[in-house]
């Protein structure tokens, strides 16, 4: 591995031009550092140090990145015309292949980021009930009516501060959204009971939900249904991830409405929503368009990416290989005795591996920042209290050796403080 620059601090308020955090904000008076390049499980930046990469652009690189198939798919379709004023036959063998992967669902809409498909299903929620009032639990995109009140999610540990709104939405967009934090099934009944029968929907991210994980999921799809509440699953972080069908072909649940993203075509940017059929049949008359939804490249991209994702042990090879990165870490941490201040942990599922500071040890919060802006130093790329990812193309040898980095980044932080 290629080390031939100095550590960087880190800029934490550094952001992509996509509004994303830059994770790499590796930037002092000297330079600033930018990834030019990726392959399989590594990234390379413009001075050619590699990284091995647990971030996955967030999770959508799910097979590894530039794959020679998928690449292969999109250029032989690039070569054909990418956007048309009609479905394609691509569009046709998609909507089928989600089906048999989905068999509750009925009808398909294509777009492309999640935040519109989390918009979507919202307005087909409420359109089918005739009721307003939704019930969130996790992240679900960045419009306004989706992210007021704000809450933290993604936490292991209470949070106790308070919902909060975010400047320049509003106020009013958060007397229709009701944050429920997926822990205590009585707060959600106290949630509705108190909205007097408005709840359209409660739209859950299944990471959110607690342990035990499968019969918390089937009590809110057993006690949604029996309210007449729409239950819409958020699985753009799971789906295609944790199984081909995600959570719901996991644990044998089905959702009135899925919504898809990120997994789903290794990159191309595509989101899906996924409905029964007396829902998505007022779809036609919502006024749900958008220029690029017909785009065929993701197309090409998300048939290329589930057949390779249905192949025997591919699936299992990540989750295999989060569980081997969340024992190496923990080995590493417990011959440190830094087990009680920092784990890992899968956040859920094995495949969405966590590396966990706690919030109540002040050695974990001095030690987070130095030790983040080490493993970048050494070659790791990995999100902070924050699922992160696995793709096909990390190998036993990438994991193995970034057990010795995190090891190393750990010697060297602890000597900082």
């Amino acid at each position: 591995m290629k080390q031939n620059e100095p550590a960087h601090s880190l800029n934490s308020a550094r952001l992509l031009p996509g509004g994303v955090p830059s994770v790499l904000s590796l930037r002092d008076e000297r330079d600033e550092r930018y990834i030019t390049r990726g392959k399989g499980g590594h990234c390379w930046d413009q001075f050619d140090t590699m990284y091995i990469d647990f971030i996955c652009g967030y999770g959508p690189v799910i097979l590894g990145h530039s794959h020679a198939e998928v690449n292969a798919a999109v250029i032989e379709q690039l070569a054909k015309g990418m956007l048309f004023p009609s479905n394609s036959p691509l569009h046709d063998e998609l909507n089928a292949k989600l089906k048999q992967l989905f068999p509750y669902s009925h009808g398909t809409l294509f777009l492309k980021t999640g935040s519109e498909a989390v918009a979507t299903a919202i307005r087909l929620a409420r359109a089918f009930t005739g009721k307003m009032k939704i019930v969130r639990c996790g992240f679900h995109g960045w419009h306004d009516a989706l992210i007021s009140p704000f809450i933290s999610w993604h936490l292991y540990e209470p949070d106790l501060r308070p919902p909060r709104l975010i400047a320049g939405i509003p106020p009013s967009f958060s007397q229709e959204l009701l944050a429920w934090d997926g822990e205590d099934f009585q707060q959600l009944i106290d949630l509705c009971n108190a909205s007097r029968s408005q709840v359209a929907a409660v739209i859950v991210d299944p990471i959110q939900i607690r342990e035990p994980l499968e019969e918390n999921l089937k009590q809110l799809r057993s006690w949604t249904r029996e309210q007449g509440i729409l239950l819409i699953l958020d699985e753009i972080k799971t789906g295609f991830r944790v199984s081909p069908g995600g959570v719901q072909q996991l644990y044998g649940v089905q959702a009135d409405l899925t919504i898809l993203s990120k997994a789903i075509a290794n990159g191309f940017p595509l989101s899906v929503v996924l409905g029964r059929e007396e829902i998505f049949s007022l779809a036609s008359s919502l006024r749900i368009m958008g220029t690029y939804n017909n785009e065929l490249l993701s197309i090409a991209a998300a048939l290329k990416t589930i057949a390779i994702l249905e192949q025997p042990g591919v699936v299992d090879w990540l989750w295999e290989a989060g569980r081997q990165l969340i024992a190496g870490f923990n080995e590493v941490l417990a011959r440190k005795q830094l087990l009680d201040d920092i784990c890992s942990k899968p956040y859920r599922w094995p495949c969405l591996p966590a590396l966990w500071y706690k919030q109540h040890s002040t050695l974990a919060q001095r030690l987070m920042p130095v030790l983040h802006r080490e493993l970048i130093h050494h070659g790791i790329l990995l999100l902070a209290n924050h699922p992160n990812y696995i793709c096909l193309e990390h190998t036993r040898a990438d994991i193995e050796e970034a057990v010795q980095l995190f090891e190393d980044s750990v010697n060297k932080s602890l000597k900082q403080l």
